[in-house]
């Protein structure tokens, strides 16, 4: 921060202000840009990452809640409950 004495009208306030806090502005915006692009290219792909991993942990739940039954046999049985598959 500037000295006291530079910071005397509403003006000068703002401007040292802006200027602390811009860098830590201009980063968040950038890095909420950028996932932003990268979750439309997934799109763009076909990839549902958060789709999958719900999936899997279903299969999970699934195969735990059976114990007695091979977990390949009951993963075969439900194939949208796949393991694995990402």
């Amino acid at each position: 921060m500037p000295p006291l004495e530079d910071l005397e009208t509403m003006l000068e306030v703002g401007s040292a202000s802006w200027g602390w806090m811009e860098p830590i502005l201009g980063q968040i915006s950038f890095f909420l840009l950028c996932m932003q692009f990268a979750r439309s290219q997934l799109q763009n792909l076909g990839v549902r990452p958060y789709f999958n991993w719900q999936r899997n942990m279903r299969a999970e739940y699934l195969v735990s809640q059976f114990p007695q039954y091979d977990a390949e046999a009951t993963d075969q049985t439900r194939p949208y409950y796949r393991r694995g598959a990402t």
